[in-house]
């Protein structure tokens, strides 16, 4: 059996354009059945293009290419689009996943791992307060935070530091 997740989104060409009727939405909704997630835009769009979009899975064992997979899911949307009363806007994105692929994407964290000047230290096997110095170095990565507890980094920009680091043992030279 193929099953496939498309989402598809369309966008307003003008800046100005309003938003879609909330009842449209729920219509287009009910139109796509049970399986499929709809999106409004809400009140103050970012990019100050209003959109909707949906999310359909298409469950057959006829479909086993990706093209075909294509065409059936813009037919679906822009039918059910069209029915609902719901604007004929370009498309703004497509997506097209295989349910194995979901699958591997979902067991992915959604979050990078995070570090502090404690977890530094112990990969790096020095003192917090080493750590402190070596973070003020210009070969550190930056902290993609700091709090009042200190500075928090990626795991991974800390791992790529202390793959390229040229550790030293013992203290440096006093100077003067």
């Amino acid at each position: 059996m193929s099953i496939w997740h498309v989402t598809i989104e369309v966008a307003a060409d003008q800046t100005d354009s309003k938003a879609p009727d909330p009842a449209a939405l729920d219509e287009f909704l009910e139109l796509l059945g049970p399986e499929a997630a709809v999106s409004g835009t809400p009140e103050e769009p970012a990019d100050g293009k209003v959109r909707y979009g949906a999310d359909i899975t298409i469950d057959d064992n006829d479909i086993h290419d990706m093209p075909r997979v294509v065409s059936v899911a813009l037919d679906l949307f822009r039918g059910f689009a069209t029915k609902a009363g719901l604007p004929d806007w370009p498309l703004a994105r497509l997506e097209v996943l295989s349910d194995t692929e979901v699958d591997a994407q979902l067991a992915q964290p959604n979050f990078p791992e995070l570090v502090g000047v404690s977890e530094v230290a112990g990969l790096l096997d020095v003192t917090k307060q080493r750590v402190s110095a070596l973070a003020k170095s210009e070969s550190f990565p930056e902290p993609v935070v700091r709090l009042e507890s200190g500075p928090i980094w990626t795991l991974p920009s800390v791992r790529r530091f202390v793959e390229n680091w040229a550790r030293r043992p013992g203290r440096p030279a006093r100077v003067g």
